[in-house]
């Protein structure tokens, strides 16, 4: 795989991503996490507190 990724320009020859190489690894990473991301200022799904009463508060 390296070595197509050498021929298309991606990678130089130690195997280090390339100008090009970088922004197409930028754009696609653009592409997978802007969708996944949750709308802002919420958390998803809504944080809800637990309803836990402490041991030591024992019902009347």
């Amino acid at each position: 795989m390296p070595a197509g990724l050498r021929e298309r320009g991606l990678l130089d020859t130690d195997g280090r991503y390339s100008g090009a190489g970088r922004q197409t690894k930028q754009r696609i990473e653009a592409l997978i996490d802007g969708p996944a991301a949750p709308p802002a200022g919420r958390t998803y799904p809504p944080y809800k507190a637990p309803s836990v009463r402490p041991a030591h508060v024992l019902p009347a």
